[in-house]
């Protein structure tokens, strides 16, 4: 540890010592700060290897021991889906036929209504009652399925691909692989309408 308290001593002079340096040559361009970061890699990677190496053990591990669990909830996710969204279903079903039976006997209510008015002689107010939209607090039946701790469900909308011609332009996308890989190999001499091929340089030099 005090090698590496030394060499952090030491690389903190650095930075002011790089504002005074002009790259000139080869050896200006090839400055101690590479050797600098030698010496800092040789430090800290075996520490860091080391403790990669124990992290991806204790991972494997785990999902050792959890193989089995992973398995049986791979296997039972979409039981257990399929059952709620079934009771879900009958659940709105029976929402709704109770709701039709409401908004019938509303109905029904308006009718007698309307029919005593026409026969008072009141034909004005009677469709009144007729023409008027009928209305009901609707009925919500509770849900039924119980929680079950560890256990959720996640709306997931999804999609798929119909007629891809129909697809509008706004929700296309470029396959950038596929130009990335075309270009590479043309380079300079390629050529796709509407995109600009070109070139830049990348320094890539470490250690």
């Amino acid at each position: 540890m005090d090698d590496i308290k030394q060499l952090e001593i030491k690389v903190l002079t650095i930075p002011e010592k790089a504002r005074a340096i002009k790259v000139i040559d080869n050896e200006t361009y090839a400055l101690a700060i590479k050797g600098l970061r030698k010496q800092i890699d040789a430090s800290f990677d075996p520490i860091i290897e080391l403790q990669n190496k124990a992290h991806k053990e204790a991972i494997a591990q785990k999902k050792k021991v959890a193989l089995p669990l992973t398995t049986s909830e791979g296997i039972l996710k979409p039981e257990i889906s399929a059952w709620d969204t079934e009771q879900e279903r009958l659940r709105r079903e029976k929402e709704r036929k109770l709701n039709d039976i409401k908004r019938k006997k509303e109905e029904d209510a308006r009718l007698e209504q309307a029919a005593a008015l026409e026969k008072a002689g009141d034909t004005a107010t009677a469709n009144e009652v007729l023409d008027a939209p009928v209305t009901i607090m609707p009925v919500e039946v509770a849900k039924t399925v119980p929680k079950v701790e560890g256990v959720s469900f996640s709306v997931r909308w999804r999609y798929r691909v119909n007629f891809p011609y129909q697809v509008p332009r706004e929700f296309l996308k470029l396959d950038e692989v596929k130009i990335g890989q075309y270009v590479r190999m043309k380079k300079a001499s390629g050529k796709i309408p509407g995109i600009e091929i070109y070139s830049e340089k990348v320094v890539a030099g470490r250690g």
